[in-house]
């Protein structure tokens, strides 16, 4: 049976093209039928059937067209649908007739007749902005960094002196030397001494201590160390004592100290306050510290599982130790085990040098026997005066003078230096042989520039996922690799949809504020 098509056709003033970069996003059909009718501006019924991406012959003079750029249109004895699509060209036909060609907005089109599935997603507007939460790369240019100050840690205390020794004996130790020092056996006995004069004035009577008794020798090294690593509170609660030396086993030969810095910096990033938290995230803001002699490492605020920055200081009781700066609560570690992976090692503690006095040490070793030499000398000359030996008179009196001699010789020995003489360090002397560490960041002018492009175009997430199509209060871009849409539609019609998802599109959820960035377009 024959029947008479009608269809409707209405033309439109709206904030769209067909560039397919920008897209008004509606709940339901309803929503999207009521935006679109409001921007009608001429309405024409017809008996022609309305091909898809075609031409529409409308009865009006072209001039009365120029503000029209959209149509939408229903061929209502074939179906209820309605079709959208952009005007892309006008035709004079005569003064009363205007041929309008049109592309279809496949997007419009087709909006509500089709399914994204799990696809690969490269950036979007994310519904969760937690700090930490995504942390891709994203290649931009972040500039020079700014540090917020270099401040020292001052956690390793004042510099101690370490007399190593091979004899306990004259400091009325009987037991023999030696002890376990960091899990390493060593035959020496450590004893401590601090920087200062009166932990110096202890040091000089040790060592004459060690002179006077004969045992110089048994000094075999004078080393210094950072406080933490032999202040034992444990063992020795009221602090060290002159004698007493340094303790083996863990406690003592490995020092331990728990320390927090500044909290993570989350309120701007050089001064600049951010809309996007990713801008408090690594290349952007990261905590750098340095060990002043060459080495540094960077931390990322985000790995840390609290707001306060945890580290623990660990060093050995030996020569010349490795300190190690160590964070906490970082990358799966807990508040008791310290990242090891990623601790920044620190050396440079000088070896010292002392003065052994050669005369005290000498006369240690052979007072004894010199006094012999002398009583037996003068006694061969006694008995030689009683007897009458001229030769045994001058022979116990020459006897009597080379002991002599041998004792004045060595009364004006000078004082025997022993240790490392040119063993000094630049960065000891000046009291700053320690970690530094400064909060850094990227200049303010960078941050509003890489914000400014987070807000408008979100993170790149790189991930398997269903796009968030409407997670922000007012736009949501969306950027795929080969979307995932299932829908009876056109075969070219859903070529069409599926690149406007893999080339990149915004969609606008309020087409008054369309293009509007100023807005506030906080997660829903």
């Amino acid at each position: 049976m024959a029947f008479t098509p009608i269809s409707a056709v209405y033309l439109l003033d709206v904030p769209l093209d067909n560039t397919q970069k920008n897209q008004l996003y509606f709940e339901t059909v309803g929503a999207q039928y009521g935006y679109f009718t409001s921007r009608i501006v001429k309405s024409f019924n017809y008996v022609t059937y309305i091909r898809k991406d075609n031409k529409i012959r409308v009865q009006e003079e072209i001039d009365n067209l120029w503000n029209c750029n959209y149509v939408m249109y229903q061929n209502g004895n074939f179906a209820n649908k309605w079709f959208y699509g952009f005007i892309t060209r006008m035709e004079y036909v005569n003064e009363s007739t205007t041929d309008l060609y049109i592309e279809t907005d496949v997007f419009q089109s087709w909006l509500f007749d089709v399914t994204i599935n799990d696809s690969f997603v490269v950036r979007e507007h994310v519904k969760d902005d937690t700090i930490g939460k995504h942390l891709v790369d994203e290649g931009l240019d972040t500039g020079e960094y700014t540090q917020e100050n270099y401040i020292k840690v001052d956690e390793m205390g004042e510099s101690w002196f370490i007399l190593a020794v091979s004899d306990n004996t004259p400091m009325g130790n009987s037991e023999i030397s030696g002890n376990i020092y960091g899990n390493v056996v060593s035959g020496l006995t450590y004893y401590p001494f601090p920087n200062n004069t009166t932990g110096l004035n202890w040091l000089k009577d040790t060592i004459e201590l060690y002179d006077t008794s004969g045992k110089h020798d048994a000094i075999i090294m004078l080393f210094t160390l950072p406080e933490f690593i032999i202040n034992d509170t444990v063992n020795h609660p009221n602090g060290w004592t002159i004698g007493e030396p340094i303790k083996s086993g863990y406690d003592g030969s490995m020092g331990i100290k728990n320390f927090t810095l500044t909290v993570k910096q989350y309120m701007n990033v050089a001064g600049y306050k951010p809309k996007n938290n990713k801008l408090f995230t690594y290349p952007y803001k990261y905590l750098y510290i340095s060990n002043n002699t060459g080495g540094n490492a960077v931390y990322r605020y985000e790995d840390f599982k609290a707001d306060n920055l945890e580290f623990k200081l660990m060093g050995f009781v030996y020569p010349d130790p490795d300190i190690m700066l160590a964070p906490m609560n970082y990358k799966g570690t807990s508040n008791i085990d310290p990242n090891y992976e990623y601790g920044l090692m620190l050396k440079g503690f000088p070896l010292g040098s002392w003065t052994s006095d050669a005369y005290n040490a000498w006369l240690a070793n052979n007072s004894a026997s010199t006094a012999v030499g002398i009583v037996a000398g003068a006694g061969a000359g006694i008995v030689g005066a009683v007897t009458g030996n001229i030769g045994a008179i001058a022979g116990g009196a020459l006897a009597v003078f080379h002991q002599l001699q041998q004792w004045y010789v060595a009364s004006i020995q000078p004082d025997q230096a022993k240790g490392q003489a040119n063993a000094g360090s630049f960065h000891f002397g000046y009291d700053n042989l320690d970690y530094y560490y400064s909060h850094m960041s990227i200049k303010a002018e960078f941050a509003k520039r890489i914000d400014d492009f987070f807000t408008m175009y979100g993170y790149k997430v790189n991930t398997l996922k269903v796009p968030e199509l409407h997670s922000r209060q007012y736009w949501n871009y969306i950027q795929t690799i080969d979307i995932n849409i299932v829908g009876s539609i056109p075969a070219d019609d859903m070529t069409k949809l599926k690149g406007i998802f893999d080339n990149g599109v915004t969609l606008w959820h309020s087409p008054a504020n369309i293009l509007n960035y100023d807005l506030n377009n906080t997660i829903i």
